[in-house]
């Protein structure tokens, strides 16, 4: 995985004592501690990463938690802070601003920073408020900025009136991530893709992907990691990955920066096991077009051609030995298969108010993973179509079904900033 020293997706933040705080230091217990934070290039109203959207990159505030041993607020706890309250220091670093270095007690210390936290998170006055029961509110959906560091555990100490230079066991550096993935879907080379070209009968069809979601349960979903035998564990409130919305499929070719998503809790404790309505998963609507009617005819399955499609209509449709059949109805459905001599189950598909027919596709994230099916904070899922194999399901929720071995998808994945993964998929596979 390439780690970037960026606010927006990875970031080194040091703490460190410096200027004895008037009428603290170590007699009193006290330090005063600075917060300087390294980027790679100017810092700006944004920082920098070619695979983020502007909204991805914007930072508004920084947030620093202190707690004590026992995970209580101590002087400095929930400080918040502007771009406004840091200063160039040289080496593309960034440091507050003399005026705003934060005063807290020596000792030891558990320490949290977060990036354009919620009102329900900066508020949190000890460890457990910000570790299980900040509101989930603001923390998915469109809030693809919020990030938060795992703990880090310094032993601050005082300074003395001589000492100039930050004391070594005043320098902590930890690492924010967003609490998010995000999840695109992009076109291929093609923009449709025609199925069963060669049957003699001319009974091709056409599936267009148009637009897509993101479906699925997060169960665990909290702001911070916490690891119980590798595997994470922090409870947290359930969590719709995201409402009914559909958004249109990504042009191929659309720049990183600029492609629509979808930011979705973390999902990290789902194994193969569960239902696959609870899994996150992404969503892809296509439009069917079909040019004829599988009917029984004076000699076996015929064919006849379609006019049309009636709005508030079905169509009802079965596969066999590698065909798909279209039928006006189910009892049409039943005739065919009998002529046929098989007993194949129909799926029915409703027709829209404008005579259109969809499918749609579920497309099951990290699926290669060997027990889990997880989708982990930080991730970015590229998801490129680069073909379909046959319908998918009448319905964009998933069934209630464990998911016990891949079905419909071939993935490749690189890990870029974001934890960027782009994901070649074939529908129906």
């Amino acid at each position: 995985m390439k780690k970037l020293f960026l606010i927006a997706a990875t970031a080194a933040i040091v703490f460190a004592s410096c200027d004895k705080w008037p009428g603290g230091g170590k007699d009193d217990g006290e330090a005063r501690m600075n917060i300087v934070i390294s980027f790679p290039k100017a810092m700006g109203t944004r920082a920098v990463d070619n695979n983020a959207s502007d909204k991805d990159v914007a930072v508004e505030s920084v947030t620093v938690f202190v707690f004590d041993e026992d995970g209580n607020g101590v002087l400095g706890n929930g400080t918040s802070f502007a771009l406004s309250d840091f200063t160039a220091t040289g080496g593309n670093t960034y440091s507050l601003s003399q005026s705003e270095r934060i005063q807290t007690t020596v000792g030891k210390k558990r320490v949290y920073v977060g990036i354009n936290l919620p009102e329900s998170l900066k508020s949190a006055d000890n460890e457990d408020d910000l570790i299980e029961s900040a509101s989930t509110a603001g923390l998915e959906g469109e809030n693809s900025v919020t990030m938060l560091s795992s703990v880090a555990t310094p032993t601050l100490a005082s300074q003395e009136d001589s000492e100039e230079d930050t004391p070594a066991t005043n320098i902590v550096t930890t690492e924010v991530k967003r609490l998010v993935a995000k999840v695109a879907v992009t076109m291929g080379e093609e923009d449709y893709f025609t199925l069963s070209e060669d049957d003699p009968n001319g009974a091709s069809f056409t599936v267009t992907p148009d637009k897509f979601t993101v479906g699925g349960l997060a169960t665990t979903f909290y702001p911070v990691e916490r690891l119980d035998g590798g595997m994470l564990s922090t409870p947290g409130d359930d969590v719709e990955a995201v409402g009914s919305e559909m958004r249109d499929i990504n042009a191929r070719g659309t720049a990183l920066a600029a492609l629509a998503a979808f930011y979705v809790p973390e999902h990290s404790d789902m194994s193969r096991e569960y239902l696959q309505s609870n899994l996150t998963h992404a969503v892809v609507r296509a439009r069917v077009g079909f040019a004829k009617w599988a009917i029984v005819g004076s000699e076996g399955v015929d064919y006849e051609n379609v006019s049309s499609l009636t709005p508030g209509g079905f169509v009802y449709v079965f596969r066999h030995d590698g065909d798909t059949y279209f039928c006006k109805s189910a009892s049409a459905a039943a005739a065919v298969k009998n002529e046929l001599g098989v007993s194949p189950a129909h799926d029915v598909y409703s027709v829209d108010e404008n005579g259109r027919f969809y499918t749609y596709y579920h497309l099951f994230l990290n699926r290669d993973e060997t027990d889990v099916l997880a989708v982990r904070r930080n991730q970015f899922f590229d998801i490129t179509i680069t073909g379909a194999n046959g319908l998918g399901s009448p319905s964009p929720i998933a069934p209630d079904e464990p998911l016990l071995e891949s079905t419909y998808l071939e993935v490749s994945v690189d890990v870029l900033a974001w934890d960027y993964r782009p994901m070649d998929r074939v529908l129906g596979e």
